[in-house]
C-alpha cells in the first residue's frame, strides 16, 4: 500500500477484514480471503491519504493534495495486489548495500517467454472498463480519465462521473481545481481544455495544436481512439505532462502563460501536445510486451511522429532546436546513470535514454525512409501484431524498408549503429 495513506475499513463481498499482519516499514499487508478460479469477488475499501510535518521536505515532498491543484494517481490511493515490481530496488550503485547482486539490465530480455506475454500498461492484470466518480468541493471541478457522464452538487459538493469508453491499464490520474473551461469539436471528437482562470493567454494556440495533431493522427495513423479529450492544467512542481485515457495534464509550468511569440515557446508547447495526443494513439492501438525496449514504443514513437508535426509547422528550424534539447539532456543525464547504459534495441526504461537518444534515432531512421513510407510501415506493423509487439520486431521491420535497402552498406551500418550500440 503507498506511502501516508490510511485505511480505515476493508470488505471483500460485504465482510470486514482484519489484516493478517502488517508490515509498516515495507508497507504490506496480508488479507486472508478466498478467490476461487474463474470467480469475482468485491473488494471495497474506506481510507485516506494524510501527511504530517512539512510538506514539501526535500525527502518527502508531498505535492499531490493542495487546497486548489490537487493531482495524484489512483496508485497513490489503493493498494497493489500481489508482487509491487516498483518496489523492487533497480540502482546498482545501492544493490551492493544491501548484499544484492549487481543487475545486468532492468527489464526481461525479448527472449523471456513470460515478459513477452505481459503487457507493458498493465503487467500484471487485465486492462479494465468501468465507471468512477469523484467529488469535490463546490468551488472547483474533479478531473478523471473518461467521458464526462454526468455532474451534480449536493450537500455542498460538486460530483463528476466519468466513464471509460474502451478498456484502459490502472494508468488512472485525479485532479481537482479552480478551473475555467474552453470547449471545441474536431469532427467527431469534443476536445476540452480545463485551466486556471488566469491563464487565457494561450488557449488559442493550444486550440492550434489540438487541430494540428488530430489532424495528423487520423491522415497519418488512422482514427484518434476516443470520442471526447480533455486537457488539464496541473500545479508547476508536478511532472511536466501525463497521458492516460483520453486525458492529457500539463503542468502551468510548461507553456500556459509562456510568450507563445517566442520560436522556441512554440516548438516545445506543440510538441508536447503532439507527443501526448499521439501517446493515446500508440496505447489503445500497440499492445507493447513488458520487455527491453518497450520504452521505445511507449516514448520514443510518439515523440517521433510528433517530430514530424513539428517538421511541418515549423521546418527544419524547429527540428533542430529539439534536436539540440535532447541532445544536450542526454549528454546531462546519462552521466548520473546508476546502472550501464544499454543500447536502445535492449532499453531497459531509464528515461534519458529513450526520451531523448532514442527520439532522436528514431527521427532519423523515419527520415531516412520518407516520413510517409515510415508512418505506412508502422499502419502496417500494428495491423499484423497477433501478439504483444516489441520494438525490435519493429526495428527490424523497419530496416527491410525499400527505402532503406538502396542505403550504401556503410549508411545502413551507420544506422544500426545508433540503435545497437552504445557510445562510449
Amino acid at each position: 500500500f503507498p506511502d501516508f495513506t490510511q485505511y480505515q475499513e476493508i470488505h471483500w463481498n460485504g465482510k470486514q477484514l482484519k489484516p493478517v499482519w502488517t508490515d509498516t516499514e515495507l508497507n504490506i499487508m496480508a488479507l486472508e480471503v478466498e478467490l476461487l478460479q474463474d470467480t469475482a469477488a468485491v473488494l471495497a475499501i474506506k481510507g485516506a491519504r494524510v501527511h504530517t510535518g512539512f510538506t514539501q521536505d526535500k525527502h518527502t515532498q508531498q505535492p499531490e493534495l493542495t487546497y486548489n491543484g490537487s493531482f495524484l494517481r489512483a496508485q497513490d490511493l489503493l493498494p497493489t495486489i500481489g508482487y509491487n515490481e516498483d518496489m523492487e530496488l533497480m540502482e546498482n550503485r545501492y544493490r551492493g548495500d544491501w548484499g544484492l547482486e549487481k543487475l545486468g539490465t532492468r527489464m526481461s530480455p525479448i527472449s523471456d517467454s513470460v515478459a513477452l506475454s505481459e503487457d507493458l500498461y498493465s503487467p500484471d492484470a487485465t486492462w479494465i472498463e468501468g465507471t468512477i466518480e469523484l467529488s469535490t468541493t463546490s468551488d472547483q471541478v474533479a478531473i478523471g480519465p473518461g467521458m464526462l457522464v454526468n455532474s451534480k452538487q449536493q450537500n455542498g459538493r460538486n460530483y463528476f462521473t466519468y466513464s471509460l469508453e474502451s478498456a484502459a491499464p490502472f494508468e488512472w490520474y485525479f485532479g481537482s481545481a479552480v478551473y475555467r473551461q474552453e470547449s471545441f469539436d474536431f469532427g467527431e471528437v469534443q476536445c476540452h481544455i480545463y485551466h486556471k482562470p488566469e491563464h487565457i493567454y494561450n488557449i488559442p494556440f493550444f486550440k492550434k495544436s489540438f487541430i494540428n495533431t488530430l489532424s495528423f493522427i487520423e491522415s497519418r495513423l488512422g482514427e484518434y481512439p476516443y470520442s471526447e479529450v480533455k486537457l488539464m492544467e496541473i500545479p508547476f512542481y508536478q511532472e511536466p505532462h501525463y497521458a492516460f485515457p483520453n486525458t492529457i495534464a500539463i503542468s502551468e509550468k510548461e507553456g500556459w502563460f509562456a510568450d507563445s511569440t517566442s520560436f522556441d515557446n512554440r516548438v516545445y508547447m506543440e510538441f508536447t501536445i503532439a507527443t501526448n495526443l499521439i501517446a493515446h494513439w500508440v496505447m489503445q492501438n500497440i499492445p507493447v510486451a513488458n520487455v527491453q525496449g518497450a520504452d521505445m514504443l511507449r516514448y520514443a514513437l510518439p515523440e517521433c511522429l510528433a517530430m514530424q508535426i513539428i517538421q511541418e509547422q515549423y521546418g527544419e528550424e524547429g527540428i533542430d532546436w529539439l534536436v539540440t534539447k535532447k541532445q544536450g539532456l542526454y549528454a546531462r543525464e546519462r552521466g548520473t546513470e546508476p546502472n550501464i547504459e544499454p543500447s536502445l534495441i535492449a532499453a531497459d526504461g531509464i528515461d534519458y535514454l529513450e526520451k531523448n537518444k532514442g527520439t532522436i534515432a528514431l527521427y532519423a531512421l523515419s527520415q531516412s525512409m520518407d516520413s510517409n513510407e515510415f508512418n505506412r510501415s508502422i499502419k502496417k506493423w500494428v495491423k499484423g501484431l497477433n501478439e504483444k509487439g516489441t520494438f525490435y520486431d519493429l526495428y527490424l521491420t523497419l530496416l527491410e524498408s525499400e527505402q532503406i535497402a538502396i542505403l550504401s552498406k556503410p549508411e545502413i551500418q551507420e544506422l544500426k549503429n545508433v540503435f545497437e550500440k552504445v557510445e562510449p
